[in-house]
């Protein structure tokens, strides 16, 4: 085995913190009678934007035409999912598709009138910005791949000519292309694995910071046992990107499998829990892997050896 594979599912298993229950935040909403694409308005758009086929009231979520789910809870890689997106054709099926099983991405407007994809303030779930933000969450996964598996032309191509606008919003551009061979020697010392994990991580960090907040929540109780420390979010990207965040964040107590590539916690202290130090010799997923690894790199060879000699 190589070592090297995409960032998967089991990735992000085990590195969200035990968030306690809070009843009323981190939901998101799915308009049950699906979603349509609204054609553009003149006066304020160029664009078709997606829309819910059902106004919201939120009287009747969890009713006939609105069901709430908490993705944080229900989907721990919902950031893949939709990264992974980046390998279908841009469309407005594709669009749509994902809309109906996760709910619009909550861009045009605050909290649950996000949910709806509504104008608020002059502003709409547009399918061109759905796109957008499918190849910039792919931007950053690549990015993040590659220098997890430390693929130094793989993050000289994405930063170059697949995802250019990483590097434009990174640095605060207007225009599509930036001379990123200055950049690079700038902030990644001529190394596009610094580089790669730079930006990937400054994009994370500023989508959280902007989508995300920390949440205290008593719930009607009167004990103080029972406040519910969490995360909350403003719309479903910001959900995402804050799996990405506890992702990343683990970098530190995380590593790869010698066998199959998978990432790891080397400690719980991702979990929530308390802090033993951390096991830097780990270098295995489980016992399967570590029995794997010694059958294929020691016994094999020995069995193939004693073959020829026979």
């Amino acid at each position: 085995m190589s070592g090297k594979r995409p960032v998967d599912t089991k990735d992000f298993e085990g590195t969200t913190p035990i968030i306690r229950d809070a009843k009323q935040i981190n939901r998101w909403g799915i308009c049950v009678a699906g979603y349509q694409l609204r054609p553009p308005r003149q006066d304020t758009q160029r664009a078709p934007w997606l829309r819910a086929r059902q106004p919201l009231r939120l009287t009747e979520v969890d009713g006939n035409n609105w069901k709430a789910y908490k993705p944080l809870e229900e989907y721990s890689d919902l950031f893949l999912r939709f990264a992974r997106l980046s390998r279908k054709p841009a469309s407005a099926e594709r669009a749509l598709d994902w809309c109906r099983a996760y709910g619009v991405l909550g861009l045009a407007g605050d909290y649950h009138w996000g949910w709806t994809g509504e104008n608020i303030g002059g502003r709409y779930e547009a399918l061109e910005g759905f796109d957008a933000e499918v190849e910039r969450a792919a931007g950053v996964l690549a990015l993040y791949e590659a220098a997890l598996n430390r693929e130094y032309e793989a993050a000289e191509y994405y930063a170059f000519k697949k995802y250019p606008r990483i590097s434009a919003e990174l640095h605060g551009a207007v225009r599509d292309t930036l001379p990123v061979e200055e950049m690079v020697k700038t902030h990644g010392r001529g190394d596009y694995l610094i580089y790669a994990l730079e930006a990937s991580s400054w994009i994370v960090e500023s989508t959280v910071r902007g989508s995300c907040y920390p949440t205290l929540r008593p719930e009607g109780s009167r004990e103080p046992s029972d406040v519910s420390g969490s995360w909350g979010f403003t719309n479903l990207r910001g959900a995402m990107y804050l799996q990405m965040y506890w992702l990343m964040a683990g970098g530190g107590n995380v590593a790869r499998c010698k066998w199959c590539g998978g990432v790891f916690p080397l400690s719980s202290t991702l979990s929530g829990c308390s802090k033993p130090k951390p096991r830097r010799d780990k270098k295995f997923c489980d016992a399967a892997c570590r029995q794997r690894h010694h059958y294929h790199n020691r016994i094999k060879p020995q069995i193939t050896r004693g073959n020829s000699l026979s």
